[in-house]
């Protein structure tokens, strides 16, 4: 419970482990995460649907840590799953809002693979949406809402696509942003 966590301390601490991984909060019906390599705070998602990144959404999640009625899990993930998940949050997408019922999508993932992509697959479907993770075109792990557990196949997630209303989009890198200078956003009052 977020009641009991001095979030300052909470992220000194994360830091001073080389925590790699996130922290993810529930608070009401919001939920935001924060992404971590090496101590180090990468990139944040908050607000509505997630609608924010960066500060803006360490901003949210430091409010939301603060009402103390949200729960946190703290959890430790590789540094390449780190890695894809923000460029999943944060990348520019290079095809969106295509329509599965028209896409080959074992030649869509073999082309991912021949341009060595480092980014993801996201398949919106009928009944849920699944994600796959590449790094250099290769898959990194495959997620659906049905079962976070990571998968290596692609199997899941390519059945969402056969699926009439699905709609599938692809997003890159983005290699211009930053981290989140934490202690900086800290500082400020909230």
């Amino acid at each position: 419970k977020s009641a009991f966590v001095d979030f300052p301390r909470l992220l000194r601490t994360l830091r001073s482990d080389h925590h790699t991984g996130f922290i993810r909060l529930f608070s009401g019906s919001s939920t935001g995460v924060l992404l971590f390599r090496d101590g180090e705070l990468v990139d944040a998602e908050a607000g509505d649907d997630g609608a924010a990144h960066g500060e803006e959404a360490f901003t949210i999640f430091r409010r939301g840590m603060d009402t103390g009625d949200g729960l946190i899990d703290v959890v430790e993930l590789d540094s390449d799953t780190v890695t894809s998940v923000a460029r999943l949050l944060t990348g520019p997408p290079l095809f969106a809002g295509l329509l599965a019922r028209f896409v080959n999508f074992p030649a869509l993932l073999e082309y991912l693979a021949e341009e060595r992509l480092d980014g993801s697959v996201i398949v919106v479907g009928g009944t849920e949406t699944g994600v796959i993770l590449l790094k250099q075109g290769s898959v990194l792990a495959a997620y659906t809402a049905g079962s976070r557990v990571p998968l290596t196949s692609t199997d899941a997630v390519a059945a969402l696509a056969t699926e009439r209303p699905a709609r599938i989009e692809v997003r890159g890198d983005d290699s211009s942003r930053g981290g989140i200078d934490a202690e900086a956003v800290l500082s400020r009052p909230s």
